[in-house]
């Protein structure tokens, strides 16, 4: 039983992933590195950072 929902938890998350992804506004790319750095200070908000490819399909 456990084998088993954990197939169908694995077979959503594949589906899930080929879904399209929308980019909150709050994201900023890297080449905005200095206004994203100045938003965190300014809201006391840490950083993350996440490698993506934008051209993806």
């Amino acid at each position: 039983m456990k084998f088993i929902s954990h197939l169908v938890l694995l077979s959503l998350s594949c589906t899930l992933l080929h879904a399209g992804i929308k980019i909150p506004k709050y994201v900023h790319s890297f080449k905005d590195l200095d206004k994203a750095k100045a938003e965190a200070v300014e809201k006391s908000k840490p950083l993350a950072f996440l490698h993506t490819d934008p051209a993806s399909t």
